[in-house]
């Protein structure tokens, strides 16, 4: 199956919405985004989510070896991220072989429909069951992310699928790195994890850098919720609790530690815009580039043989287009 001509076409839009204020491009206008780049996914009986994709995830498509599955910021701008998804593709031949999926975490800020599952404002980085009042049953926004997984690791509708990356920038960031610790992994098809410039991560311990290069841990008392999901592991959701409920915090590490990780961070991503300044976020470090390396530094010490991989990318701040379309955000996006 070709690529909907749609899609190229979105590739030359400029679309508004990048995860923070110091992208390469300036805002202009909205996406231009033809309907047969848009579609709806049903994750649970009757119950759908809006993404948008380049390929048919229903009806699948051969030839198609890669995907990469873009997770959009806080401002749920799944549209620049479909486009950014696009420009990475624009040779022919990667058009031909590398199928886009964004989804849409919908909020009451995009009006639901009576059958579109919504989450709050934070609940669906953390994986959260959508929210009481919405459509029953509640879906986790991780469950989404399982559901595109599955689709296009389906041999009977990718049959050529070998590698499917789930990468988000800023908040998307924060998702694909918890997502690595409990999404799940197909039969048959590799999946790998961009992690660009999120505010937080995961630790799967309680120490913390210390501010001199080294690790502690801190008191309760001066941060009692550091070590709860999803800065931790403590107090997990009902995804990440059903995973295994009897032996979560082993399977979660082992999950962490042995999948492929790609952790960039953008060498000037040191301001305080869109931040996470609560006291579980702030005892991973200053800013995104501090926090990035101080995972990483945490990930050496305490996990020998993590799968993790640092990337740090020169002259770029919160920009998801400075981190995907750099030279070596191409190279961890892409086949």
């Amino acid at each position: 199956m070709s690529r909907p001509l749609c899609c190229a076409a979105v590739g030359l839009a400029a679309c508004s919405g990048d995860d923070g204020p110091t992208g390469p491009e300036p805002a202009a206008g909205p996406c231009l985004l033809a309907p047969s780049c848009s579609s709806r996914l049903e994750v649970a009986p009757d119950r759908w989510v809006r993404v948008l994709r380049t390929h048919d995830l229903d009806a699948g498509a051969p030839a198609i070896t890669h995907a990469v599955v873009l997770v959009h910021g806080s401002g749920r701008n799944a549209g620049f991220n479909f486009n950014t998804g696009v420009r990475l593709t624009a040779e022919p031949s990667l058009r031909a072989a590398v199928a886009i999926v964004a989804p849409l975490f919908v909020t009451t800020a995009e009006d639901p429909l009576p059958d579109e599952p919504f989450w709050s404002s934070g609940g669906w980085k953390r994986g959260n069951l959508s929210v009481r009042g919405g459509p029953v049953p509640r879906v986790s926004s991780y469950e989404v992310l399982d559901t595109i997984v599955a689709r296009l690791s389906d041999p009977l509708r990718f049959p050529d699928m070998r590698e499917i990356v789930v990468a988000g920038h800023s908040a998307g960031g924060q998702v694909a790195h918890r997502y690595a610790a409990g999404g799940m992994n197909p039969l048959g098809v590799h999946v790998r994890y961009v992690v660009a410039n999120p505010s937080s991560y995961l630790f799967l311990g309680p120490e913390r850098p210390d501010g001199a290069g080294g690790f502690d841990i801190p008191t309760l008392a001066s941060c009692p919720d550091y070590q709860q999901w999803h800065y931790g592991l403590q107090d997990l959701n009902t995804y990440m609790r059903r995973i295994a409920p009897s032996a979560l915090p082993t399977r979660l590490t082992t999950r962490l530690t042995t999948r492929e990780v790609t952790i960039m961070v953008g060498d000037q991503d040191t301001g305080e815009s869109q931040l996470d300044v609560r006291c579980g976020a702030n005892l991973q470090g200053e800013h995104r580039l501090a926090r990035g390396l101080n995972l990483l530094a945490y990930m050496d010490a305490f996990h020998a043989g993590h799968a993790h991989v640092g990337i740090v990318i020169p002259g770029v701040g919160h920009s998801s287009r400075g981190m995907f379309l750099s030279p070596r955000g191409r190279a961890a996006l892409l086949p």
